[in-house]
């Protein structure tokens, strides 16, 4: 057994396809993998697991139309109706 830390979700996609690992990442999918070959397993607890994300700007600038569409795509994504049940 070995544990191992990876900020890169196709790497630790690869890992749990390739090496029947399980592992601990986002339910959001990875971009151009979305074959549903992987599972969610149920964890008790996880319910109560939280992250909390800041978006962050300089004070006095407009954003740049990229930075406003980015902003827009994570509010969206991450507005209660959007989350998977239980969470």
């Amino acid at each position: 057994m070995f544990n191992l830390t990876c900020d890169d979700a196709g790497t630790l996609r690869h890992l749990a396809l390739t090496a029947h690992a399980v592992i601990l990442a986002p339910l959001a999918p990875v971009p151009g993998h979305e074959t549903g070959a992987l599972v969610p397993l149920p964890v008790a607890g996880l319910a109560r697991m939280q992250t909390h994300y800041s978006l962050v700007t300089l004070a006095g600038r407009t954003l740049s139309p990229a930075a406003t569409a980015y902003s827009r795509l994570v509010t969206e994504l991450m507005s209660p109706a959007k989350q998977p049940p239980g969470r």
